[in-house]
């Protein structure tokens, strides 16, 4: 299966907590991701500008949280 590349930035409180590149899947392949910091989250920011380079999209993205 193909994949991409992207850039993810996790904050809290508009300060940059986590920064990482996340491996993204291409349909009809998930692609899962796990964050050290990921219970401090305010916003996260995802970079998409390769997902054009190499013709793919997001249709859903869930953001999942372990108590």
């Amino acid at each position: 299966f193909e994949e991409v590349n992207l850039k993810l930035s996790i904050y809290f409180e508009n300060k940059l907590i986590e920064e990482k590149y996340i491996k993204l899947k291409k349909f009809p392949f998930w692609s899962i991701v796990s964050f050290n910091k990921m219970s401090k989250a305010t916003s996260i920011k995802l970079d998409i500008k390769n997902l054009k380079y190499k013709n793919f999209g997001i249709n859903e993205l869930k953001v999942l949280r372990k108590n």
